[in-house]
Order: C-alpha cells, then sequence, then structure tokens
C-alpha cells in the first residue's frame, strides 16, 4: 500500500510519462525506475526485518523513481551539459526532481549517488545505498536478458 501510495504521486504526473517513450536498457527509463523501486523496496524491507534500521519509505520510493530522470537517450545523444552521460545524468535527474518535485536532501541524495562509484557523489544514507545496489542489479538483468535472447 505504501509502496503504490507514493509511487502513484510520481508517475502520474504527464512531465513522467514522458519517460515511458525514451528508450533505455530494456524497454524504457518509466519501467527501469519502477523496477529499481521495487527492489530497493524489498532490500529495505528484509534489512528492516534483520536490523533495527528503518527505512524512509517515502525519500526511497521517490528518490528510486527519480534517480533516472532525464528525457534523452544516452545512446544517441549527451545531457545538456555535453559531457558523458554516466557521470553527468545523476546531476540532470536531480535537477528534474527539484524543478518538478521538489525533492528533499535525501532524496537529492538518493539521485545524486546512485551511479557511485562512477559519480561523484557518495551515498550517505541506506536508502542511497538501497538504491544504488538495486540500480545495478536492475541494469544487469537487463542486459543480460537483452544480449542471452
Amino acid at each position: 500500500m505504501i509502496l503504490r501510495r507514493h509511487t502513484y504521486a510520481v508517475v502520474r504526473q504527464p512531465v513522467y510519462l514522458r519517460l515511458k517513450t525514451i528508450r533505455h536498457h530494456e524497454k524504457s527509463i518509466f519501467y527501469h525506475n519502477l523496477r529499481v523501486a521495487r527492489v530497493a523496496y524489498r532490500l529495505g524491507r528484509m534489512i528492516e526485518k534483520i536490523s533495527r534500521w528503518r527505512m524512509k519509505r517515502k525519500a526511497l520510493i521517490r528518490g528510486a523513481l527519480l534517480h533516472d530522470f532525464f528525457f534523452y537517450d544516452w545512446r544517441r545523444e549527451r545531457p545538456a551539459s555535453g559531457k558523458l552521460h554516466a557521470f553527468e545524468h545523476p546531476k540532470e535527474s536531480s535537477r528534474h526532481a527539484e524543478r518538478f518535485y521538489s525533492a528533499t536532501r535525501r532524496e537529492r541524495n538518493i539521485i545524486l549517488s546512485h551511479m557511485w562509484p562512477l559519480g561523484m557523489s557518495w551515498p550517505r544514507h541506506m536508502e542511497s545505498w538501497l538504491v544504488t545496489v538495486a540500480d545495478k542489479w536492475v541494469s544487469l538483468k537487463e542486459f543480460y536478458r537483452k544480449w542471452f535472447r
């Protein structure tokens, strides 16, 4: 229920629905972000069960949904800065998240650090680490599915 409530608040916006039209690893950025949010949430729930840590669910879900919030196909285009996609798209995603969703400091850290160790930002919160791991896992699965079809 919590996953749905926080997810719908983000994904129902017309600006976010544009991500369905932009190709990413396997399908679109939209579906990639949903998968990452789902995996990060499940990882967080597992960690909560075995430890005393309690995740900030809203920040985790919103950060995961907005971690790849950019509007270009990275295979053909570069970010607005003209630099390499792997290093620049977290900054662009963070700017868009701030502009369209008023992202919190924790959500911005999740977005900016999800490419660690490639990016310049260090994951400062457990939620940031969860999204980083979930993104790596989901991306790896998407690449394997593409190559072994």
